[in-house]
């Protein structure tokens, strides 16, 4: 019997990352390909349905975009933000691939026929290097089955998309979360090897997509494609590294991004990344010792909860106005929290929320006063100190008073329908209404330290949060009670 012949990947690969020595253990080399197509087809489920709500059509160009965007950030959060060193080698990736797919899938089928086509496809999956051809046409069904599910907004919008991608709201909403999980599967699966491996394989899936739709475009070569990814790649390594610099204790301390005006303090840039580095290192040491989510209740809430942070830094970035996020956060908590303590709609609807926003406060005020301080590690209070230092560096968030009232309306439009959209793209996807409902009110406390709240008092309401959420939650039913007197 003739031994098949093995057809390596071409080298050379990212840094780290060797085919021939990987698989020794029980997650082996097709393991590492299926994941990869698994990962891209995953992520392309909840792109779908967010092109849907957004009533938007796709070619295969515009879904590889897509694709190269969610290989940008996943780079970047694989690599723990070092994905613009990676940046050449995964570019170099990707005119080997893609140039070698083409070639393989025009050689066996540009003259294929119905009678021979599976012959040509048998011989085409032996000359390829590993299950790559296996994996390539089932994520290409994915594409197929994804587009004609979106053809069906072409009949629904009125009027011609301008729009190539997905809302970025809904789109960083949808991606970061599943990049996190992802990575964590990947650090499990490859237990202890280099992450390259996982950022290597997913540029190779998608390389080989590239390939295969270039063939099916009837293409001379994939540089149309290769122009799509070599755009989106670096855009988007660069758009989640700001976004992940942004982000402090893995995204549970906010800073905020505003530009600093005329007589605001700040800090020098070496002095800030070395303060955010001491930060970063002592949050994640701490959090380290969190147990971690086993239950749905608390897989659901880590989700939502990322989702969350994620859309109040992107806010932020974009410099609308910390105290629009924040009322806004706490008006789209009381709404969806009120009728699950038995206020009927009706009543609610002549309620406004933000006449309450005063007593809330001082509820948690008196609450919080009234619990015994917890015991911090010095860990703990270092990291208090620490961003307390940053914090009195940071440009203040601006009063509204100080606002002129039409850009005031224009951002809390803005606010208003990001946060609502993602509330209601949770509750579609059968999240709780009180997982969201919890994670509203903690979003909106931890906004309250732009607002005389320090780190301390944030860590006592952070661990206490069960017994200032029952009080609140005692409290609302007796807003109708006492508007009914």
């Amino acid at each position: 019997m003739t031994e098949e012949k093995t057809i390596p990947y071409p080298q050379p690969m990212l840094s780290d990352v060797d085919y021939d020595k990987f698989g020794m253990g029980f997650f082996s080399l097709t393991d590492l390909e299926y994941e990869s197509m698994k990962n891209c087809s995953d992520f392309l489920e909840k792109l779908e349905q967010a092109l849907l709500n957004a009533k938007m059509v796709q070619t295969p160009a515009m879904i590889v975009m897509h694709l190269c965007c969610y290989l940008g950030s996943s780079a970047t959060i694989y690599s723990q933000n070092k994905a613009r060193h990676l940046e050449a080698e995964i570019n170099n990736l990707l005119q080997q691939n893609a140039e070698l797919s083409l070639s393989k899938f025009k050689h066996y089928l540009s003259n294929s026929t119905s009678h021979n086509q599976s012959l040509l496809f048998d011989q085409l999956r032996k000359d390829k290097p590993g299950s790559i051809i296996v994996q390539t046409l089932s994520l290409g069904r994915v594409v197929m089955a994804m587009m004609r599910s979106l053809s069906n907004n072409q009949n629904d919008t009125s009027k011609e998309q301008k729009e190539f991608i997905c809302p970025q709201n809904k789109f960083f909403a949808l991606l970061i979360p599943l990049v996190n999980e992802q990575h964590e599967q990947w650090k499990e699966d490859l237990d202890g090897l280099s992450m390259n491996y996982a950022i290597n394989q997913l540029a190779v899936q998608i390389d080989w997509l590239i390939g295969y739709f270039s063939y099916l475009d009837k293409q001379p070569n994939t540089n149309s494609y290769i122009d799509i990814s070599q755009t989106c790649i670096p855009l988007y390594i660069d758009y989640t590294s700001k976004l992940l610099e942004s982000m402090l204790d893995k995204g549970q301390i906010l800073t905020s991004m505003n530009n600093p005006t005329n007589g605001e303090k700040t800090i020098d840039g070496e002095d800030t990344a070395s303060l955010l580095n001491e930060i970063r290192e002592l949050s994640e040491k701490n959090y380290a010792q969190a147990p971690a989510a086993t239950t749905k209740l608390q897989k659901d809430s880590a989700i939502v909860k990322a989702g969350l942070e994620k859309l109040v830094i992107e806010l932020i970035t974009e410099h609308m106005e910390i105290k629009i996020i924040y009322m806004s956060v706490f008006y789209f908590w009381f709404t969806l929290d009120a009728p699950l303590r038995g206020i009927p709609r009706e009543s609610l609807n002549k309620l406004s929320p933000f006449d309450e926003f005063g007593n809330i406060v001082q509820l948690i005020k008196k609450t919080v006063y009234k619990l015994p301080n917890p015991e911090f590690s010095t860990d703990w209070k270092m990291l208090n100190s620490k961003m307390e230092s940053l914090k009195s560096a940071l440009p203040n968030p601006k009063d509204l008073d100080n606002v002129p009232e039409d850009q005031v309306r224009h951002q809390s439009t803005i606010v208003n329908k990001a946060v609502y959209t993602l509330i209601s793209d949770y509750l579609k996807q059968d999240y709780h209404p009180e997982i969201i409902a919890n994670i509203l009110f903690n979003q909106w406390l931890r906004l309250s330290v732009f607002y005389g709240v320090s780190e301390k008092e944030w860590q006592k309401m952070d661990y206490y949060f069960v017994e200032i959420l029952g009080a609140v939650r005692n409290y609302i039913p007796e807003i109708i009670k006492n508007s009914s007197n």
